[in-house]
């Protein structure tokens, strides 16, 4: 299994039914309209499937960089992502493999530049968890410091600019969007090791059956790409 990551190309018919087939099996209910996935590919800088040697598909990812740079280095925003529920928990879609692969499909487009950050907007643990473990400072934005902080800020407002999702709402202190997907999407288990993350969504009245979810970013221990 390899990603078969792309910038910005024609979409056809078939990647958006492929993304259909692939969202309601790896999150178990129907819930992406044909023109929301069409605007997607669009949106993002680089997007692609999860395809086996013989070219079928088991997953999709789309993820953003933004122009602008972050003390010198770039984000990598994690627009959206699935595998197929047989597929969940192979590491198929692990940070050591996709964010990877999505940094070479952009890498001619932002040369010489680091990948330092990385996020997304979430409901879902594991999701939290893979930004969550991916750094040991406290830049992991707002489990361990808010976006009220002075980077934290100057990080809110980069990601309002610049992240298409994000344009049309503030970010509050605590990250957390009320409501934003409308319910729980997914059946995913709550696991031990993400107690951490869960005792402060349980402190910040975080409801994901009514759709909540965080805007989530940290800095990476180890950058993606060339050294600047």
């Amino acid at each position: 299994m390899n990603w078969n990551m792309q910038t910005s190309s024609p979409v056809s018919d078939k990647d958006i039914q492929d993304v259909i087939a692939i969202f309601e099996d790896g999150f178990g209910q129907p819930g992406w309209s044909y023109e929301g996935i069409k605007t997607r590919f669009k949106a993002s800088t680089v997007g692609g499937f999860l395809e086996d040697d013989s070219g079928l598909r088991f997953g999709y990812a789309f993820y953003s960089m933004p122009l602008l740079l972050f003390k010198g280095a770039h984000i990598l925003w994690e627009d959206a992502i699935c595998v197929r529920k047989s597929l969940q928990g192979a590491r198929h879609a692990s940070p050591a493999t996709v964010w990877p692969a999505a940094w070479n499909a952009a890498r001619d487009v932002f040369p010489g530049k680091t990948v330092e950050w990385v996020g997304g907007r979430t409901q879902n643990p594991l999701v939290m968890h893979r930004y969550w473990r991916q750094t040991a400072s406290d830049s992991v934005y707002p489990i361990r410091r808010d976006y009220q902080s002075g980077e934290g800020k100057e990080l809110a407002a980069l990601l309002q600019f610049s992240i298409a999702e994000l344009e049309s709402m503030p970010i509050p202190s605590d990250g957390i969007l009320r409501g934003r997907y409308g319910k729980r999407l997914g059946d995913y288990a709550i696991e031990s090791d993400y107690s951490g993350i869960e005792d402060w969504l349980l402190k910040h009245n975080f409801n994901r059956d009514a759709g909540d979810a965080v805007v989530m970013i940290s800095k990476l221990d180890t950058p993606i790409g060339p050294k600047g």
